[in-house]
């Protein structure tokens, strides 16, 4: 059994999403609702910036 005491993020660092679509107009929309979520989103355009971006860090949701 796994301690979730261990499997908790630090206090004061959020969930990485990262949102990718090609209409930046959804891009905005997804990424305001999961800042009210109390994530941490980042956007990209297209599938070569989405790659840079997992190539640069971790998120936990795409």
């Amino acid at each position: 059994m796994s301690n979730a005491r261990s499997e908790r993020r630090p206090r004061g660092e959020l969930t990485r999403v990262l949102v990718v679509d090609d209409e930046a107009d959804i891009r905005e929309l997804i990424d305001l609702t999961l800042v009210r979520m109390g994530l941490a989103a980042e956007c990209a355009g297209s599938v070569a910036e989405a790659k840079a971006a997992l190539n640069a860090g971790v998120f936990s949701c795409v």
